[in-house]
């Protein structure tokens, strides 16, 4: 097994095949992180939730990185804020819309430090996971909680600011 992985949870295997045998879909909702409880993790396929959740929100976005070449495959991202601070990142779930577990992952150790440390770290979360159809992925988004990347607004205004003669 890679050092890192992702994995779906049993419960999460069971909900794809439900969904496919039902023609429905599995409403993504939420990604959490946690501390793994101070200790590094790897994915079992029995957890229910994470070792130490530390935060949880919204999934910013859920895309295909290659909808052509793997349309199986799909991204989820959140965003960390700064003030979320405090603990080291080792473990991210991702969940459905009833709060089950849907995938599980490990990640590299990301320190949130506090700003009184000197520094301070948004972080970008990104859960990658395949289902069997494509089909079966519905995302439920808050339109209140998505932030808009930093390359994102660069170039939205660049190309504003070059339309008013600014840039």
């Amino acid at each position: 097994m890679p050092q890192y992985s992702a994995i779906h949870t049993d419960v999460g295997l069971d909900l794809m095949a439900q969904a496919q045998a039902m023609g429905a879909q599995i409403a993504l909702a939420d990604i959490a992180v946690g501390d793994g409880g101070g200790q590094s993790v790897v994915p079992n396929a029995g957890q229910t939730g994470l070792v130490r959740e530390r935060y949880r929100a919204s999934i910013d976005r859920i895309y295909q990185p290659d909808p052509v070449g793997f349309p199986t495959k799909f991204a989820a991202t959140m965003n960390v804020p700064a003030a979320v601070a405090g603990f080291v990142m080792r473990e991210v779930g991702l969940y459905d819309a009833e709060g089950r577990l849907f995938v599980v992952a490990n990640t590299p150790h990301v320190t949130k430090p506090h700003a009184d440390d000197g520094s301070i770290l948004d972080a970008v979360v990104r859960v990658e996971f395949i289902v069997s159809n494509a089909a079966l992925v519905d995302l439920l988004i808050d339109p209140a909680v998505v932030m808009a990347s930093q390359q994102w607004v660069a170039r939205y205004l660049d190309d504003r600011l070059a339309t008013l003669g600014l840039a």
